[in-house]
């Protein structure tokens, strides 16, 4: 099959979603498409705004009740907190809860517990589980392509961990940076007790395939990276 947003070949017969940016294949949706649903996701796909993406996907909810994709993509707005004065609510980016695995120093430990039950048991994912067919094979996209999103926006594209000048890369192997901070997420995923083995296996098996993905499966420092730690 071939995926109609990203464009790629899916060898698995009968996916439920695509293994490479998280979206339910037509044949599997709880409904499908129509029109007007495919109107309102394509113009939402080109909103960079988070709060704008928003806002559109809930004038689409309106308009097309109970629409899988639709919910799926509302499902990757976060949210929102009060934040003080000049602050960006990055919580407004649901993969952004993934934050509290690469800096829990910038977290209190009620912030955490309030992270961990966003992460798992929002009212969105229930909804999209309650709309799919699938419903474990959707939470994995889920896991998948939230995991996708942080390492492109919070790791790939913080300057303090991928280092930038005037818009170039200052590191030359970005792969083997990705693999330091990304062991140290896959590590305190695994040492977090506070996260049922289920949950907490779901997710690292999410994380580190999306790290693999990002390195095209060169996986060999990050392997390291984790041996190491």
């Amino acid at each position: 099959m071939i995926c109609e947003k990203c464009g790629k070949t899916i060898e698995t017969t009968g996916a439920a979603f695509c293994p490479f940016c998280g979206a339910a294949m037509p044949a599997r949706a709880a409904a499908p498409v129509n029109a007007e649903a495919e109107k309102w996701l394509k113009e939402a796909a080109k909103t960079v705004s988070y709060p704008d993406r928003e806002k559109v996907l809930l004038k689409a909810r309106k308009a097309c009740p109970d629409c899988f994709e639709i919910e799926f993509e509302l499902l990757f707005i976060g949210k929102r907190r009060k934040s003080g004065p000049g602050r960006v609510d990055f919580f407004l980016i649901r993969s952004y809860l993934l934050e509290m695995y690469l800096k829990p120093e910038e977290f209190s430990e009620r912030e955490r517990a309030e992270m961990r039950k966003e992460l798992f048991e929002n009212e969105q994912l229930l909804r999209c589980r309650e709309l799919s067919e699938d419903p474990e094979a959707m939470t994995d996209a889920y896991l998948l392509r939230l995991s996708r999103e942080f390492i492109d926006l919070f790791m790939a594209g913080d300057s303090r961990i991928v280092r930038t000048l005037f818009g170039f890369r200052l590191d030359r192997n970005v792969e083997k940076v990705l693999a330091q901070y990304g062991a140290g997420v896959l590590t305190r995923i695994r040492q977090d007790r506070d996260l049922p083995q289920e949950r907490k296996d779901r997710l690292y098996q999410a994380f580190y395939r999306a790290l693999s993905e990002r390195m095209e499966g060169r996986t060999e420092y990050l392997d390291e990276a984790l041996a190491e730690i």
